[in-house]
């Protein structure tokens, strides 16, 4: 018997704050992980010389793990800082939303492709 599982892959791209995304909260466990790309623009200056993306209500209640890779490498989780266009990026994620930050200037994270895989 063969038994294959589909990963749906979606295309963001976070330009404005009310971005929305699929609803994945009425996902059965079989229809999991889902992978989605987004791509890290709407950059807002925190303390420090961080900048930070937030992509809002990504992550559904239900899901049991969040894995964000860096598109550029695609292997490497980047739950810690990770060298990228002469600066660092990494990923935290809290309830919902997938935080994206950038240490380096503004001009070097113009647009940052992100992979995230939702189980």
């Amino acid at each position: 018997m063969i038994i294959a599982s589909a990963m749906i892959i979606l295309t963001f791209s976070a330009c404005k704050k009310d971005d929305s995304y699929p609803d994945l909260s009425n996902r059965t466990p079989s229809q999991f992980p889902v992978t989605m790309n987004l791509t890290a623009s709407h950059w807002e200056a925190q303390s420090e010389g961080v900048l930070v993306n937030t992509f809002k209500n990504v992550i559904p209640a239900n899901a049991t793990y969040v894995n964000v890779f860096l598109e550029s490498n695609g292997t490497e989780i980047i739950d810690r800082p990770v060298r990228y266009e002469n600066g660092a990026v990494w990923a935290t994620t809290s309830g919902t939303d997938i935080k994206i930050y950038f240490r380096g200037t503004q001009e070097s994270a113009l647009n940052v492709t992100i992979r995230v895989v939702i189980g």
